[in-house]
């Protein structure tokens, strides 16, 4: 378990702190995964400041739509499982 939190956090913490227009749609995924997976995950990828990249993709995919229509889907739901869970994300990291 130490091993795998471990691992987690680094790879984490490497794609956070990617520019959001370098983030792909495989990378947004798989945080939507981990923050899916348990509150403690979800907490970890809130303390690393994930949440300013992703609101960025947001806005660039919703002006692009009609191309980026998937990747849209991919952040929203990544944002939605960091909302998730009991107990509920900490206010201010959300």
């Amino acid at each position: 378990m130490v091993d795998e939190l471990l691992f987690t956090t680094s790879r984490l913490e490497a794609t956070t702190r990617l520019r959001s227009d370098d983030l792909n749609e495989q990378t947004i995924w798989a945080l939507g995964n981990v923050a899916g997976d348990s509150t403690e995950y979800r907490d970890m990828i809130l303390r690393l400041e994930a949440m300013n990249p992703l609101i960025a993709l947001v806005w660039k995919f919703r002006v692009e739509f009609e191309v980026n229509s998937s990747k849209l889907r991919t952040v929203v739901r990544t944002l939605s499982n960091l909302y998730y869970g009991k107990p509920p994300p900490p206010f201010e990291k959300v």
